[in-house]
């Protein structure tokens, strides 16, 4: 058996009176079912029995997502029977406050055995967007390099105590100022949303997400004050006013409900 794979949980399943021991696996950057080698071995459309019946018996993951009030993760991953909590220091605006743990993401992360731990750092004083007043030699910088001292001990924490951890943010400073694993980049309108926003997912354990529904994005021409043409996403673009502010910053930082999906779907499966 390959030094890679790390088993996670085993069960023992019975089908055509015989007994199979199914161990659910990480190796590399994918999780699957291993059946346990038994003479005569099973056909391969028995193995895609004996894995339906232990995924049953194993039942829902434990999953808590870190820095969320929306619960768009949280309601996707329950949607699919698992036991998914949403935490922050504020209140939930997702309707569901007897899934949502109103705590220090810290302490919420000891808080129990955790199969998959999801979590959104804030990312104002962390995304590219911010340059102009966190970059270094600026007079808030160290707003930056304190939140990114926040995400390296959130992700030190998170990965001591769970094998399955994925922590998302826009394209900002995380991959230079702390030790996280190279980003995988995705973007909504891989996820069936017309809205372009290139968005980091730092994974351990858990294999890169693929895209569900690939569609044109909206986009909207705009022109500088020096003249110069580029382009944004019309999403973007119906949250800011005339002066250039963000409507409603909470708004354009909830995850897009396919990502959320995705996640569910490919991390929970």
């Amino acid at each position: 058996m390959s030094e890679q794979i790390m088993y996670y949980k085993s069960v023992d399943t019975e089908y055509n009176g015989k007994e199979y021991r199914v161990f659910y696996v990480r190796y590399g950057f994918g999780l699957g079912w291993f059946v346990e080698d038994i003479e005569p071995l099973p056909s391969h459309a028995d193995v895609e029995i004996i894995t339906s019946k232990a995924s049953e018996l194993v039942g829902k993951l434990r999953v808590i997502v870190v820095c969320e009030e929306s619960q768009v993760v949280t309601k996707a991953f329950r949607k699919r029977g698992h036991e998914a909590y949403s935490c922050d220091l504020q209140d939930c605006s997702g309707g569901h406050p007897e899934w949502h743990m109103k705590m220090d993401g810290f302490d919420a992360i000891h808080n129990g055995s955790w199969d998959i731990i999801i979590a959104h750092p804030p990312c104002t004083y962390l995304t590219v967007a911010g340059n102009r007043h966190y970059a270094k030699g600026k007079e808030r910088h160290q707003l930056r390099i304190d939140s990114a001292e926040f995400v390296q001990q959130l992700w030190n924490e998170a990965t001591s105590v769970c094998d399955m951890v994925a922590f998302e943010n826009p394209v900002g400073c995380i991959s230079t100022m702390c030790n996280l694993p190279k980003p995988i980049y995705i973007q909504p309108h891989e996820f069936g949303h017309t809205a372009r926003k290139k968005t980091g997912l730092w994974l351990y354990g858990l294999p890169p997400l693929r895209p569900t529904n690939m569609v044109e994005p909206e986009l909207v021409e705009y022109t500088r004050s020096n003249g110069k043409k580029t382009t944004f996403s019309a999403d973007y673009m119906r949250g800011v006013d005339r002066s250039g502010k963000m409507k409603a910053s909470g708004k354009r930082s909830k995850t897009y409900e396919g990502i959320a999906q995705a996640m569910a779907d490919q991390w929970g499966n």
